[in-house]
């Protein structure tokens, strides 16, 4: 794993060439534009270059090349749709434009693909601003750049000539800072490539140049040339590079080089230091989900806090203007104007109220959502830990990266509030796929359909599955050792727009003996959350989803537990 090497080159050089103006280039209504942007007073810039327009609105050639400006400016700010639409509010101008801002105009709109990951038409644009820079070396040099970071994004094999012919160029005007990031571009694209050799030179070429600069250590570069020697049987020079990076790492990098490690030294047969790199491979990464998790919690409350306070402010206004009107009423009508204003005042604050409590109710949503990640990942970890218990370094890799693909498809979905079918029933496959383990060979599970016509068009509730699924994996299927069966049951009904869905498991069922109680406690508190999430959806929704909890057979030994929803979907 290696890949957060080429975003982090890629984005750099976009911010880098984007912005570095030549001051002596523009006319002299410009040149203070050019200033403010260059020492960050971009909102001032962004006046500035207002008043141009608002005060020659019919001279269109310096309308357009302040609309240029603009795109520039929102462009630093991070307004992607807004830079976008002064770009092509200066495109209506472009046969009046000079030839250096039309490069401009496509080299600007390109920068704006290229971060929206539209790449085709960023490649299309920098071509188009490629064409103009047939007499400035290092505008040409720049676009090209640009143009190799998006043929890297699209994996277009085009990448190493384009990084080539920008190599050579900066070779020729002096300009060595702009070689080292082009060199561990190739090498990154290289690796991709699995060419280990050239790979090699092309990152040992960039430390040289960096070197010779004085230019601090490249976390980059080293994590590049420590994976090629790797695969290319060097192994401990590779392990060399990856160590000496670990010191000017980031949060981020230190879990891709931990897990580059460990992998290296598991390759060599170390597999206590192999462990040891996966031990802190995986701490960083809890820590890191750890922080994200705080982060959507504290958006949350943010909101939610704003919201509160436009609450109190609205009810501060709705309260002044109901006073201010309650006075003229009384002043100029009595009583049937006064008994009127009443009645508007009783209306709006039950609006504000109705308003607010759907407010509250989708917070408590997301709240509930969040709830239910950290409840699934707690059971599922504990395999990953029994393995290591066992000092099964190989196995654990394996289900560690079968979990892994499992959590990715979890994450992708986390903040939606909707999801197809198609993708929940890819989720519930990948976890039942995770339960065969050596200690489950005997588990077994089937997903039927009935009468489901088209799975990708239906959306349902995100993450409203899972939990039961795993009830019937953990305190069902599991409890019949060795013919444990889950059985998922999908059945469409077009006219009501609702699916019938049946969790059947041939486990112990509902269990009564105390020496169960800690199974039945950590049940409840599953069955508590759903519970919850259930009320808030029917709360929130017309159409509501019932919840039927029965035994599904009567076997005296082994009953089964089944679950019945009844599941409204969306159509898309």
């Amino acid at each position: 794993m290696h890949y957060f090497t080429k975003f982090t080159i890629v984005l750099f050089f976009n911010l880098l060439f984007t912005f570095s103006y030549g001051i002596q280039q523009n006319p002299k209504d410009f040149k203070s534009i050019d200033s403010l942007i260059q020492n960050r007073a971009l909102e001032k810039a962004k006046e500035e270059s207002f008043q141009i327009i608002r005060k020659q609105p019919k001279n269109f050639q310096t309308v357009g090349r302040a609309h240029i400006y603009l795109g520039k400016i929102n462009l630093l700010q991070g307004e992607l749709d807004i830079a976008l639409s002064n770009y092509m509010d200066a495109k209506k101008h472009l046969e009046l434009l000079s030839e250096t801002d039309r490069v401009e105009l496509f080299s600007g709109i390109g920068i704006v693909y290229s971060r929206s990951k539209n790449f085709n038409s960023a490649e299309e644009s920098f071509k188009k601003a490629l064409l103009g820079y047939k007499n400035n070396d290092f505008w040409r040099l720049k676009t090209l750049v640009n143009l190799g970071g998006v043929y890297m994004e699209k994996n277009d094999p085009k990448v190493i000539k384009v990084y080539k012919e920008a190599l050579q160029l900066a070779k020729e005007i002096e300009q060595p800072k702009v070689e080292v990031v082009i060199l561990t571009n190739l090498s990154n694209q290289y690796i991709k490539e699995s060419q280990w050799q050239l790979a090699i030179n092309t990152a040992n070429k960039s430390l040289r140049i960096r070197d010779s600069l004085q230019m601090p250590l490249s976390v980059i570069t080293y994590n590049n040339l420590g994976y090629a020697l790797v695969n290319s049987g060097k192994v401990p020079e590779g392990i060399n590079y990856y160590e000496k990076a670990l010191a000017k790492a980031s949060s981020q990098e230190l879990q891709q080089l931990f897990y580059n490690l460990q992998n290296a030294y598991i390759n060599i047969k170390d597999y206590e230091k192999g462990i040891d790199y996966y031990n802190r491979y995986d701490s960083i990464k809890d820590q890191i989900a750890e922080k994200r998790y705080e982060e959507k919690i504290a958006a949350i409350k943010t909101f939610y806090d704003t919201a509160e306070k436009e609450r109190k402010i609205a009810n501060l206004e709705a309260e002044k203007k109901a006073h201010n009107k309650k006075i003229t009423w009384l002043i100029f009508g009595g009583g049937i104007f006064f008994l009127l204003i009443l009645i508007i005042i009783f209306f709006r604050i039950n609006h504000l109220k109705t308003k607010q409590a759907l407010q509250q109710s989708q917070l408590r949503s997301k709240f509930l959502r969040l709830q239910l990640n950290p409840h699934f990942l707690f059971n599922a970890l504990q395999q990953v830990q029994y393995y290591i218990y066992k000092n099964e370094p190989n196995t654990s890799m394996q289900y560690l990266d079968n979990f892994s693909k499992l959590i990715r498809l979890i994450l992708e979905h986390s903040d939606e509030e909707y999801i197809n079918l198609t993708d929940e029933l890819e989720i519930l496959s990948n976890y039942l796929e995770l339960q065969k383990t050596p200690e489950n060979q005997g588990i077994s599970y089937r997903i039927i359909y009935k009468d489901v016509h088209d799975p990708e068009t239906i959306k349902i509730p995100v993450m409203l599955l899972q939990p039961f699924v795993e009830n019937a994996v953990i305190h069902g299927a599991r409890q019949n050792r060795e013919n444990g069966k889950v059985k998922l049951l999908f059945r469409q009904d077009v006219k009501k727009k609702v699916l019938y869905i049946e969790i059947v498991d041939n486990g112990k069922g509902i269990q009564t003996d105390r020496s169960q109680d800690h199974k039945k406690l950590h049940r409840s508190m599953g069955r508590e959350i759903l519970k919850n999430r259930v009320e808030e959806f029917n709360k929130m929704n017309k159409s509501h989803i019932v919840l039927n909890v029965e035994r599904a057979c009567n076997d005296k030994a082994f009953p089964g537990t089944k679950v019945t929803l009844t599941v409204p979907y969306l159509e898309f």
